[in-house]
Protein backbone atom coordinates (compact mmCIF):
# COMPACT_ATOMS: atom_id res chain seq x y z
CA UNK A 1 0.00 0.00 0.00
CA UNK A 2 1.86 3.38 -0.81
CA UNK A 3 3.18 5.33 1.96
CA UNK A 4 3.63 2.28 4.59
CA UNK A 5 7.11 1.36 4.81
CA UNK A 6 6.11 -1.78 7.71
CA UNK A 7 8.77 -4.07 5.59
CA UNK A 8 11.37 -1.03 6.24
CA UNK A 9 11.16 -0.81 9.59
CA UNK A 10 10.19 -2.90 12.86
CA UNK A 11 6.65 -2.72 14.75
CA UNK A 12 8.64 -1.27 17.71
CA UNK A 13 10.40 1.57 16.01
CA UNK A 14 7.21 2.65 13.70
CA UNK A 15 5.82 4.72 16.69
CA UNK A 16 9.38 5.77 18.13
CA UNK A 17 8.57 8.23 15.31
CA UNK A 18 5.41 9.92 16.05
CA UNK A 19 4.63 8.21 19.96
CA UNK A 20 1.58 7.06 20.76
CA UNK A 21 2.22 9.04 24.01
CA UNK A 22 2.00 12.60 22.21
CA UNK A 23 -1.47 12.09 19.75
CA UNK A 24 -3.34 14.77 20.17
CA UNK A 25 -7.41 15.03 20.51
CA UNK A 26 -7.88 15.01 16.41
CA UNK A 27 -6.25 11.74 16.70
CA UNK A 28 -2.58 13.58 14.61
CA UNK A 29 0.69 13.16 16.26
CA UNK A 30 1.20 16.46 18.47
CA UNK A 31 4.54 18.37 18.63
CA UNK A 32 7.20 18.72 15.84
CA UNK A 33 4.96 16.35 13.43
CA UNK A 34 4.20 18.83 10.63
CA UNK A 35 7.90 19.52 10.20
CA UNK A 36 8.97 16.04 10.04
CA UNK A 37 6.22 15.21 7.57
CA UNK A 38 7.20 18.21 5.52
CA UNK A 39 10.50 16.64 4.74
CA UNK A 40 9.51 13.34 4.00
CA UNK A 41 7.26 15.51 1.47
CA UNK A 42 9.27 17.49 0.16
CA UNK A 43 12.09 14.94 -0.42
CA UNK A 44 9.69 12.89 -2.57
CA UNK A 45 9.19 10.06 -0.19
CA UNK A 46 5.65 10.42 1.33
CA UNK A 47 6.65 7.91 4.12
CA UNK A 48 4.53 7.52 6.78
CA UNK A 49 5.17 5.17 9.99
CA UNK A 50 1.71 5.00 11.17
CA UNK A 51 -1.30 2.58 10.63
CA UNK A 52 -5.24 2.55 11.05
CA UNK A 53 -7.73 5.41 11.46
CA UNK A 54 -4.79 8.01 12.07
CA UNK A 55 -2.71 7.64 8.97
CA UNK A 56 -5.33 8.71 6.89
CA UNK A 57 -6.18 11.91 8.87
CA UNK A 58 -2.24 12.59 9.07
CA UNK A 59 -1.63 11.72 4.93
CA UNK A 60 -4.35 14.65 4.82
CA UNK A 61 -3.28 16.93 7.01
CA UNK A 62 0.25 16.66 6.12
CA UNK A 63 -0.68 17.12 2.48
CA UNK A 64 -2.72 20.31 3.74
CA UNK A 65 0.24 21.50 6.05
CA UNK A 66 2.80 21.48 2.66
CA UNK A 67 0.13 22.70 0.51
CA UNK A 68 -0.10 26.16 2.73
CA UNK A 69 3.53 25.97 3.25
CA UNK A 70 4.05 26.57 -0.49
CA UNK A 71 1.08 28.61 -0.91
CA UNK A 72 2.88 31.01 1.51
CA UNK A 73 5.82 30.81 0.45
CA UNK A 74 4.37 32.22 -3.31
CA UNK A 75 3.00 34.84 -1.55
CA UNK A 76 6.27 35.63 -0.12
CA UNK A 77 8.27 35.49 -3.58
CA UNK A 78 5.42 37.41 -5.21
CA UNK A 79 5.34 39.98 -2.61
CA UNK A 80 9.34 40.45 -3.09
CA UNK A 81 9.30 40.53 -6.71
CA UNK A 82 6.59 43.55 -6.67
CA UNK A 83 8.68 45.43 -4.00
CA UNK A 84 11.19 45.19 -6.57
CA UNK A 85 9.45 46.36 -9.41
CA UNK A 86 8.19 49.19 -7.07
CA UNK A 87 12.16 49.95 -6.43
CA UNK A 88 12.65 51.53 -10.45
CA UNK A 89 9.11 53.60 -10.63
CA UNK A 90 7.38 55.96 -8.80
CA UNK A 91 5.48 55.36 -5.57
CA UNK A 92 2.44 57.80 -6.94
CA UNK A 93 1.77 59.21 -11.29
CA UNK A 94 2.45 62.47 -11.66
CA UNK A 95 3.95 63.82 -15.06
CA UNK A 96 5.76 66.84 -15.38
CA UNK A 97 4.77 68.78 -18.34
CA UNK A 98 7.18 70.80 -18.63
CA UNK A 99 10.09 68.31 -18.78
CA UNK A 100 8.01 66.20 -21.50
CA UNK A 101 7.98 69.34 -23.17
CA UNK A 102 11.73 70.19 -22.77
CA UNK A 103 12.17 66.29 -24.18
CA UNK A 104 9.96 66.32 -27.18
CA UNK A 105 12.13 69.65 -27.92
CA UNK A 106 15.89 68.43 -27.56
CA UNK A 107 14.72 64.82 -29.38
CA UNK A 108 16.73 63.57 -32.33
CA UNK A 109 15.39 62.68 -35.59
CA UNK A 110 14.70 59.19 -35.66
CA UNK A 111 17.25 58.02 -38.49
CA UNK A 112 20.05 59.70 -35.85
CA UNK A 113 19.08 57.36 -33.25
CA UNK A 114 18.80 54.60 -35.55
CA UNK A 115 22.19 55.55 -36.44
CA UNK A 116 23.81 55.61 -33.19
CA UNK A 117 22.23 52.68 -32.28
CA UNK A 118 24.44 51.05 -34.97
CA UNK A 119 27.32 52.51 -33.60
CA UNK A 120 27.37 51.23 -30.20
CA UNK A 121 25.79 47.99 -31.22
CA UNK A 122 29.17 47.46 -33.68
CA UNK A 123 31.10 48.55 -30.20
CA UNK A 124 29.20 46.01 -28.10
CA UNK A 125 31.42 43.25 -28.81
CA UNK A 126 34.45 42.03 -27.50
CA UNK A 127 36.26 41.37 -30.05
CA UNK A 128 35.43 44.57 -32.18
CA UNK A 129 36.60 46.27 -29.28
CA UNK A 130 39.53 45.07 -28.92
CA UNK A 131 40.40 46.06 -32.23
CA UNK A 132 39.69 49.27 -31.27
CA UNK A 133 41.66 49.56 -28.56
CA UNK A 134 44.70 48.11 -30.35
CA UNK A 135 44.08 50.61 -33.37
CA UNK A 136 44.20 53.30 -30.86
CA UNK A 137 47.98 53.05 -30.44
CA UNK A 138 48.96 52.44 -33.55
CA UNK A 139 47.79 51.17 -37.44
CA UNK A 140 48.07 47.52 -37.93
CA UNK A 141 47.39 44.65 -40.94
CA UNK A 142 44.94 42.15 -40.97
CA UNK A 143 47.56 39.90 -40.57
CA UNK A 144 48.86 41.95 -37.12
CA UNK A 145 44.97 42.02 -35.96
CA UNK A 146 44.75 37.89 -36.60
CA UNK A 147 48.02 37.47 -34.77
CA UNK A 148 46.71 39.29 -31.71
CA UNK A 149 43.72 38.41 -31.51
CA UNK A 150 44.65 34.45 -32.48
CA UNK A 151 41.35 34.23 -34.84
CA UNK A 152 42.07 33.50 -38.23
CA UNK A 153 42.25 36.63 -41.15
CA UNK A 154 39.10 36.10 -42.68
CA UNK A 155 37.43 36.27 -39.11
CA UNK A 156 39.56 39.64 -38.59
CA UNK A 157 38.55 41.00 -41.86
CA UNK A 158 34.83 40.09 -41.79
CA UNK A 159 34.88 42.65 -38.01
CA UNK A 160 37.05 45.32 -39.75
CA UNK A 161 34.47 45.55 -42.75
CA UNK A 162 31.45 46.58 -40.48
CA UNK A 163 34.00 48.72 -38.37
CA UNK A 164 34.64 50.50 -41.60
CA UNK A 165 31.11 50.66 -42.59
CA UNK A 166 30.33 52.69 -39.39
CA UNK A 167 33.20 54.63 -40.25
CA UNK A 168 35.08 53.64 -36.68
CA UNK A 169 38.36 52.35 -38.68
CA UNK A 170 39.87 53.29 -42.44
CA UNK A 171 42.57 51.61 -44.44
CA UNK A 172 45.07 52.61 -46.62
CA UNK A 173 47.56 50.03 -48.93
CA UNK A 174 50.77 50.23 -49.31
CA UNK A 175 51.62 47.68 -51.69
CA UNK A 176 50.25 43.97 -50.89
CA UNK A 177 49.79 45.07 -47.33
CA UNK A 178 46.43 46.41 -46.12
CA UNK A 179 47.06 48.55 -42.97
CA UNK A 180 43.80 49.69 -40.53
CA UNK A 181 43.54 52.55 -38.08
CA UNK A 182 41.13 54.39 -36.08
CA UNK A 183 38.88 56.80 -38.43
CA UNK A 184 39.58 59.62 -36.09
CA UNK A 185 40.08 60.83 -32.42
CA UNK A 186 36.41 60.34 -31.52
CA UNK A 187 36.43 56.46 -31.61
CA UNK A 188 39.27 56.55 -28.77
CA UNK A 189 37.38 59.35 -26.98
CA UNK A 190 34.49 56.90 -27.09
CA UNK A 191 36.38 53.91 -25.29
CA UNK A 192 38.20 56.00 -22.82
CA UNK A 193 35.19 57.30 -21.80
CA UNK A 194 33.56 53.93 -22.04
CA UNK A 195 36.69 52.65 -19.66
CA UNK A 196 36.46 55.76 -17.31
CA UNK A 197 32.68 54.91 -16.72
CA UNK A 198 33.58 50.99 -15.59
CA UNK A 199 36.23 52.16 -13.43
CA UNK A 200 34.77 54.86 -11.44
Amino acid sequence: MPGRSAGRISPDRRMEIFPSARWNRSGLPAGSWPGMIENRLSAGQNQFFIHGPQETACRKSAAAYYMNTCSDNKKQNQAMATGNRNEDRCGVRCIHRDRVEKARQTALPADAYARLAELFKAMGDTTRLRILQALAYDEMCVCDLAGYLQVSESAVSHQLRLLRQLHLVTNRREGPVLYYRLDDEHVSLLVNLGLEHIRE
